[in-house]
This record gives C-alpha cells, sequence and structure tokens, in this order.
C-alpha cells in the first residue's frame, strides 16, 4: 500500500474516532437526553460548534501525527515519481519547493472523507441517542 493510500484510511478512522469524542463530550455534558434545567435553550446550537471545534483539533493533531510517520516516505515517492522516464525528463525541483508540494499533499490528502466519516457517523450517534422528540406537555 502507497504512503498516499495509508494516509487516506488513517484520516478515515480518525473521522470516526472524532465522531465517538464528540458523542462523549455531548453526554458527558448532559446534553443528550435533553434536560430542560441544565439547557434551558432546545436550538442552542453549542452542540454543533463545540464538536466541529473538537473534529478540527483531531485533524491538526492527525496533520503532525502522520507528518512524522510519513514525511520521508512521500518525500522519496514524489521525488521517484519524478525521476521515473530517463534523464531528460527529469525535472528539477528545489527542496523548497518539494517540501511545499509534501506539506500540501499531507494536509490535503484525506481531508474530504476524515470530515464526512465525521459528519455522518456524529448525526447517526446524536440521532440514535437523542430518541424521538417528546411532546411539549399542552397549556
Amino acid at each position: 500500500m502507497r504512503p498516499i493510500e495509508k494516509i487516506y484510511w488513517i484520516r478515515l478512522g480518525l473521522g470516526a474516532v472524532a465522531a465517538l469524542m464528540c458523542i462523549s463530550y455531548v453526554v458527558a455534558s448532559n446534553q443528550i437526553p435533553y434536560n430542560p434545567s441544565v439547557n434551558p435553550f432546545p436550538e442552542d446550537s453549542s452542540v454543533f460548534f463545540m464538536s466541529t471545534s473538537i473534529a478540527l483539533l483531531i485533524y491538526l493533531l492527525s496533520y503532525y501525527l502522520i507528518k512524522s510517520k510519513f514525511e520521508a516516505l512521500l518525500e522519496t515517492s514524489i521525488r521517484a515519481k519524478m525521476s521515473t522516464g530517463g534523464a531528460e525528463k527529469t525535472v528539477a525541483m528545489d527542496d523548497l519547493a518539494l517540501q511545499r508540494k509534501v506539506r500540501t499533499k499531507l494536509v490535503m490528502t484525506g481531508i474530504g472523507i476524515y470530515f464526512i466519516a465525521w459528519l455522518v457517523l456524529f448525526v447517526m450517534l446524536y440521532t440514535i441517542l437523542a430518541g424521538p422528540p417528546q411532546p411539549s406537555p399542552l397549556l
């Protein structure tokens, strides 16, 4: 498996872990099930914004984790891809441009699947734990 594929699958798994951590936060903060004495405003969007912040934080931490493990492998992979085809096709790339390309790949690889996995799992678990809406008492 190529390093880029490993990064993709790691980000998929971390998206699921982020969703589980966000649901754990929501349950620990006593916002599921809905309790009017704790949160009098059921339309409050703080749950979503706090969960999004947790997901972004985990994504940023995953960058440094993946950078420490895969930066050298990705750099050699890009150099090998550039040098295929003989000496006349070799493109001279300075180290700064190569580092920029490697960092871009590290940041952008798996960003879509990370947030899709996080959002789908978070919404599914939140819906399961919250249950159907309770009818409001009639006056």
